[in-house]
């Protein structure tokens, strides 16, 4: 079975500015975050938004939501394993034909 880490980061609250013409420079900034995590192995799940207490000043609270992105990736796959497994089972199958 495999297991999974997760990585939750804030998603982008504002784009950032870009050259080319007729680009959306929201959904640019949203490819360049999806694409660097992608470099690292991580897979994009979903979106979230969750509710957020947070203190202004000395006594004060704020609430508010905030958008969270996560990803997840394979943790400690052996290729040599999962291989060896794979062929356990071809090799118990009996409905092959002969």
């Amino acid at each position: 079975m495999t297991s999974y880490e997760y990585r939750v980061i804030p998603a982008p609250d504002r784009a950032a500015k870009l050259r080319k013409k007729g680009a959306d420079p929201f959904a640019e900034t949203l490819s360049e975050v999806f694409n660097k995590e992608a470099k690292d192995g991580w897979e994009f799940q979903r979106a979230e938004t969750l509710p957020l207490r947070e203190r202004t000043g000395l006594t004060g609270t704020r609430s508010g939501f905030r958008t969270l992105l996560i990803f997840r990736r394979a943790k400690g796959i052996d290729d040599a394993e999962t291989t060896g497994e794979a062929l356990k089972l071809l090799e118990n199958r009996e409905d092959w034909a002969e």
